[in-house]
């Protein structure tokens, strides 16, 4: 719950991610919480920056999928199609084409799109989601595909009933 909360905090602008990580600090702290021995500030121990930070990270970049993902219901008809495309490099990037058509996904003009409430993309998801991120910093996320350009590619779009979220 004080994950939640801070991250809502962080989301509002109420504090900046460095004023939630020594919140979650404390809440952590606060449950007696020891780091196992020989793990002292590393990603495993749960009070490090590295691990807080990617705690805050992960948990507002979800929030965001989600809304995304939300927003996107309201405008199926104009764009029904998404398309994963990298927003952050990386070091060492996954092999995401292969990741696509793993989870049953084909390319639409040499891209990787697919209808938004396609099951592909909770397929393509570590977490089960149906939005990004996708996996752990992957740096990857999504980019409206307009209907135009769907048919213009020769896709028949599928109906899509908007989804109903909690």
């Amino acid at each position: 719950e004080g994950i939640r909360d801070t991250t809502e905090k962080v989301l509002r602008k109420e504090v900046s991610p460095m004023e939630a990580r020594d919140m979650l600090r404390g809440i952590v702290e606060g449950t007696g919480y020891e780091a196992p021995a020989g793990l002292e500030g590393s990603i495993q121990d749960l009070t490090s920056d590295q691990r807080l930070d990617l705690i805050i990270q992960m948990n507002r970049d979800r929030a965001r999928g989600y809304g995304r993902y939300a927003q996107a219901q309201a405008t199926l008809d104009e764009f029904p199609f998404w398309e994963l495309v990298r927003l952050h490099p990386r070091r060492e990037p996954r092999d995401w084409m292969t990741r696509w058509v793993e989870a049953g996904g084909e390319l639409v003009d040499g891209k990787m799109m697919a209808p938004v409430n396609g099951r592909l993309w909770t397929s393509l998801s570590a977490f089960g989601t149906p939005y990004p991120p996708f996996d752990w910093g992957s740096g990857m996320g999504v980019r409206r595909v307009a209907r135009k350009r769907v048919e213009a590619a020769g896709v028949k779009v599928p109906k899509q009933k908007p989804k109903k979220l909690p």
